[in-house]
């Protein structure tokens, strides 16, 4: 007698995205994999919540939608995990979409092999169609040393969190890296028998912030959640040299050319980084009339990165003082 299919518990959270939430919604109840619930986590003040119950009303799908505060990504994951009843919790962000075989395919990874606890996700870039969006698409591919199909894991057997612990509702961003890191720090040398690729991706869609002022607060916002992993995890970027290159150190030197030198020396970093990008530019078939703005690009996103690390440096100088007081 075959094996009945574990019930997976698909889980969105969402906050303002009524843009975007059907097309995510409709990809998840249009599984090829039946034996599923969606958990829909929202803290919206726009009409996110009515477009999902448009959605859901006359489907056959166990859905629970739970309205919380908006404190945050990491809360609202818990909160999720809390009503999850599935042996296998899965994440969907309400800016994606995902195949119709995505459940079931990742479902064939944890059959296979009884140890693994999660699995990582291929994720694929929607081409956008405003300028701005091209630029950033051309810049994920170009310029990013961490190659652009990596992702945090999506998958997880909801044991998983018994064994590491939940999301860091403290964190404002970026508390599903820190998850897995802490998870990598904990199983140390088990952590590589416990995870697995899955062969399918989804859909990541950022049309509706590609601008300039949607992007910018994208970057404020991670860089808010670097200062944390930078404060609890030195080890782990000290071995990833070329990460802390990326992520803080080239931007600033760039900034720092233009604002006490020359002109003329201000392009040294920018020369630096041209070879790079043309050949990632022939590696990836990108358009190489994006490589110029490359350099720009870069400074703009560091200078969010840097309000966003230095926002986050002012709440817990702030944290400290209030608990003294």
């Amino acid at each position: 007698m075959d094996n009945p299919k574990p019930k997976v518990s698909v889980i969105v959270i969402s906050k303002n995205e009524e843009s975007v939430i059907a097309q995510c919604i409709t990809s998840i109840l249009s599984q090829t994999y039946s034996n599923f619930e969606l958990i829909v986590v929202d803290s919206s003040t726009d009409r996110t919540l009515d477009v999902v119950r448009r959605i859901t009303q006359c489907q056959i799908y166990s859905t629970i939608i739970l309205k919380v505060p908006a404190y945050g990504a990491g809360y609202a994951r818990n909160i999720g995990i809390d009503a999850a009843s599935g042996e296998i919790v899965t994440f969907v962000d309400a800016d994606e979409t995902i195949p119709n075989n995505y459940l079931e395919e990742a479902l064939k990874i944890f059959a296979k092999k009884e140890e693994v606890l999660f699995t990582y996700v291929r994720r694929d870039l929607i081409s956008p169609k405003t300028l701005f969006g091209k630029l950033l698409y051309a810049y994920n591919h170009l310029f990013t040393l961490i190659d652009v199909e990596f992702d945090i894991p999506r998958f997880y057997r909801k044991f998983f969190f018994d064994v590491v612990g939940r999301y860091d509702d403290k964190m404002k961003a970026l508390e599903d890296l820190e998850l897995i890191m802490r998870a990598r720090t904990m199983l140390k040398e088990k952590f590589a028998n416990v995870c697995a690729n899955t062969p399918v991706g989804h859909n990541h869609n950022w049309e509706d912030k590609s601008n300039l002022q949607g992007h910018f607060k994208i970057c404020v916002w991670f860089g808010q959640g670097l200062l944390f992993l930078y404060c609890r995890y030195p080890k782990a970027f000290v071995r990833r040299v070329t990460a802390i290159l990326y992520l803080s150190l080239v931007p600033f030197l760039i900034l720092i050319s233009f604002l006490w030198s020359t002109f003329v020396v201000s392009l040294i970093p920018f020369a630096c980084i041209f070879p790079y990008c043309l050949f990632k530019a022939y590696k990836k078939k990108i358009e190489r009339k994006w490589i110029p703005l490359m350099p720009f690009l870069m400074v703009y996103k560091a200078l969010g990165h840097a309000v966003g690390m230095g926002q986050s440096f002012l709440d817990i100088i702030i944290h400290r003082r209030e608990s003294y007081q």
